[in-house]
C-alpha cells in the first residue's frame, strides 16, 4: 500500500542495502500518503533537537506539523558513541590528505585529519564492534517509525567566516556542530536527505530525514 516504501527502508536498514533503503525514503517523500497521519516520525530530542537554535527547532517542529505526519520520541541506544565511532573508524578510512588539501581546510578539520596518522589499530577494531551495535539500535527504532527527522544542521547555514556557532549548550566550532547532527547517517549507512524548511536572517535551515 501507501507505505511500502517505508517497509522496503526499514527491511534493508537491517540487511545493509544502502540503495534500496534510499529508494525506499525516496518514495516515501515523495509519495505520501494520502491520510499523512500513516507517516511515523520518530525524533530524538535530546542533543538533536535540544541543542539547535530556537529559530532553527521552530521551523523543524512546524514543518513536521505541516506535513501532518504523526511524531513520536523516540531515543536511540548508543548514539552519544556515534561520533567517537565516526571519528575512529571513518577516520582510519580517509586517512590524511596531502599539504595542498590540508592548506585549504579549517583549523578543526586540519587537526582531525592529521590525527589519523597517529590512530593505532585496536581502536579500529572497537569502533567496528560500537557502529554494529548502533546499526541494531537505529534498525530497531525503524521498526516503530518509518522515518527519523531533526534539522540538518543545528543553526541556519553559517557564513564562511563564522568558525562558531552559539548553541544553547555554549558555543561549539562550525564542523563539530554540524558533525553532530549528521553522524548518525555516516556511522550506519542510513541513507538521508534534507528538506529546505524556511530562512532565518536570510540563511537557510534544513530537516533532515533519515531511512
Amino acid at each position: 500500500g501507501e507505505l511500502c516504501g517505508a517497509t522496503l527502508a526499514r527491511a534493508h536498514a537491517r540487511s545493509g542495502d544502502r540503495f534500496a533503503s534510499l529508494h525506499g525514503l525516496y518514495w516515501l517523500v515523495a509519495n505520501l500518503a494520502a491520510d499523512a497521519r500513516m507517516v511515523r516520525v520518530g525524533v530524538v530530542r535530546d542533543p538533536l533537537w535540544t541543542d539547535c537554535q530556537p529559530e532553527v527547532v521552530a521551523l523543524g517542529e512546524a514543518a513536521l506539523a505541516a506535513a501532518g505526519w504523526t511524531v513520536r520520541d523516540i531515543a536511540i541506544e548508543h548514539l552519544e558513541l556515534a561520533a567517537t565511532v565516526l571519528m575512529v573508524r571513518l577516520g582510519a578510512e580517509a586517512g590524511c590528505p596531502p599539504a595542498s588539501v590540508l592548506d585549504g581546510l579549517s583549523p578543526v578539520t586540519r587537526a582531525i585529519m592529521l590525527s589519523n596518522l597517529l590512530r593505532p589499530a585496536p581502536p579500529v577494531a572497537k569502533a567496528d564492534r560500537v557502529r554494529a551495535a548502533v546499526r541494531r539500535s537505529v534498525a530497531d527504532a525503524l521498526d516503530d517509525v518509518d522515518v527519523l527527522a531533526w534539522p540538518t544542521v543545528p543553526t541556519p547555514a553559517p557564513r564562511l567566516d563564522q568558525p562558531f556557532v552559539d548553541l544553547p549548550s555554549g558555543a561549539a566550532p562550525v564542523d563539530v556542530a554540524n558533525m553532530r547532527q549528521a553522524v548518525l547517517g555516516n556511522v550506519t549507512g542510513q541513507p538521508g536527505i534534507s528538506i529546505p524548511v524556511g530562512f532565518v536572517d536570510g540563511l537557510p535551515v534544513g530537516l533532515q530525514l533519515l531511512g
